[in-house]
């Protein structure tokens, strides 16, 4: 998945967080989709693992209480998944910068593979 398609979906998952804090079934699995789109393009550790976090974030945010235990009207939870969506775009402009470097020299970067 390309950069540009990464940050259009970081932008419609911030959209549809808009929709809670509370129960919103609707908003929830739209929400997941979108994570589960971003997590199936992942073919290494850094963003995955975000995404699982802001999936769990997400469980908290589109429940009925659960954001509430905070004790901040969700501030801390919606600033996490804010935070956290953030550092996975983050993650794809490193990997897509890496990958500009590699077209320019005219070699294909090893996935996971030693050099050595």
């Amino acid at each position: 998945m390309d950069l540009p398609e990464v940050r259009r979906l970081c932008d419609q998952l911030r959209e549809v967080i808009g929709a809670g804090p509370g129960s919103n079934e609707l908003a929830r699995a739209e929400a997941e989709g979108i994570v589960s789109v971003l997590r199936g393009a992942v073919h290494w550790d850094g963003p995955g693992d975000k995404l699982v976090t802001i999936k769990n974030w997400l469980e908290i945010w589109f429940s009925q209480r659960r954001w509430r235990r905070f004790g901040d009207a969700g501030e801390i939870c919606l600033q996490s998944l804010l935070d956290d969506i953030k550092v996975v775009e983050q993650y794809w402009e490193r990997k897509s910068e890496g990958m500009g470097a590699f077209r320019r020299l005219g070699s294909r970067p090893t996935e996971g593979k030693s050099t050595r």
